[in-house]
């Protein structure tokens, strides 16, 4: 998030992508400037499911904060994953 701009996260999605396909489990994570990763949200997808989740209320994030989803468990190797978010900045 750069400086001098709050972000509001919408909603996040993710899907299995590439010939590799598995169960995964993922998380999205955020770190304020000078602090830690904290968890957000965990969510999974299964071989043939995509996950999206709009957020009526967004999650708020202050100025320089890091956003990142990560995968942390997956039921095969070299799975392909396709996740993002939708932000709104002010």
């Amino acid at each position: 998030m750069p400086a001098g701009y709050t972000a509001y996260l919408s909603q996040i999605y993710a899907g299995n992508s590439g010939t590799t396909k598995g169960n995964c489990v993922l998380r999205l994570e955020a770190r304020e400037l000078g602090g830690a990763f904290q968890v957000k949200q965990v969510f999974d997808i299964s071989t043939n499911y995509r996950y999206f989740r709009d957020f009526p209320y967004p999650i708020t994030f202050k100025p320089k904060t890091d956003i990142k989803i990560e995968c942390i468990l997956s039921s095969a190797n070299n799975v392909g994953i396709a996740a993002g978010f939708g932000l709104i900045c002010r």
